[in-house]
């Protein structure tokens, strides 16, 4: 399903994990980012972006980051520009490439390969900070190390952070995580964003809901942090420490048994660096 969020921003959510696609348009170019997952979903997104290619417009496919969910329809797009942060993670990638297959082994999906998908067709690599066209682009560390933020007026495009259907997902670094969450304090004030499309679950879309996802995050993993330092001073193994927060909530609710596993991760790559 594709809605207009914004005049010419179009949001495309999957019916997996609430992955929203983003097809955005202005005078001098089409950007297209994260396009998937599904076939078919892929095709809608390709025809929705069709229809606004003129021989005057640039066209680019911008990748959050390298995570299996977000590069499935790159090959949709043979003749996008592809953009992604210059701290892009090669090995990420060929990790996610597997999961691709396996996935699709799994529960059958078809696509226009067989096998293992092939490697993503680099185009450009953005610095911290830096602007193309109307663009802005910031690195964002935490959930991986190659997170791309897109600034574009007053929208910011944060891939997995700051969802509204998931706490943070941490496979980085808890420290680099808490000082993504400072850095969109900091950009976003200096942006006067108002709008917040994150890669899973629905947009925020005034600076209330978005500071209060900020605060929602960051709460996370304090209290993440201080119930992992807790069992360290009590001599706990990682083991005893997940027991021990066994009633860990998050937004005032249990963790969703669908994703416990993602915070038991978090929990011993927290208790793994601050033990380092």
């Amino acid at each position: 399903m594709i809605n207009e969020l914004l005049p010419g921003v179009y949001v495309h959510t999957s019916h997996i994990q609430k992955l929203q696609s983003v097809v955005l348009v202005d005078e001098k170019a089409v950007y297209v980012f994260d396009p998937c997952y599904f076939p078919d979903e892929i095709n809608e997104i390709r025809e929705l972006a069709r229809s606004f290619e003129t021989p005057n417009r640039e066209k680019y496919l911008v990748l959050t980051h390298s995570d299996f969910d977000h590069i499935a329809g790159v090959h949709e797009f043979p003749e996008y520009k592809v953009i992604a942060s210059s701290a892009w993670d090669e090995s990420n990638e060929v990790h996610s490439i597997e999961k691709i297959e396996q996935f699709d082994s799994e529960f059958y999906v078809d696509r226009e390969w067989t096998g293992k998908m092939p490697r993503v067709p680099m185009g450009d690599k953005v610095n911290h900070g830096q602007q193309k066209g109307e663009m802005t682009f910031y690195h964002a560390k935490g959930h991986t190390w190659d997170g791309l933020v897109t600034i574009y007026g007053q929208t910011a495009i944060v891939g997995d952070y700051l969802s509204a259907v998931e706490f943070p997902f941490v496979y980085t670094s808890y420290r680099a995580y808490m000082d993504t969450l400072t850095m969109f304090s900091q950009i976003f004030e200096t942006h006067s964003i108002d709008t917040v499309i994150t890669q899973h679950g629905p947009a925020a879309l005034d600076k209330t809901e978005i500071q209060r996802r900020i605060d929602l995050s960051r709460d996370y993993l304090k209290r993440a942090v201080e119930l992992v330092g807790e069992g360290m001073e009590r001599g706990l193994s990682t083991e005893k420490i997940i027991e021990m927060g066994a009633d860990f909530q998050y937004e005032a609710q249990p963790i969703a048994i669908g994703i416990l596993n993602f915070h038991i991760k978090n929990i011993k790559l927290i208790h793994q660096e601050l033990t380092q």
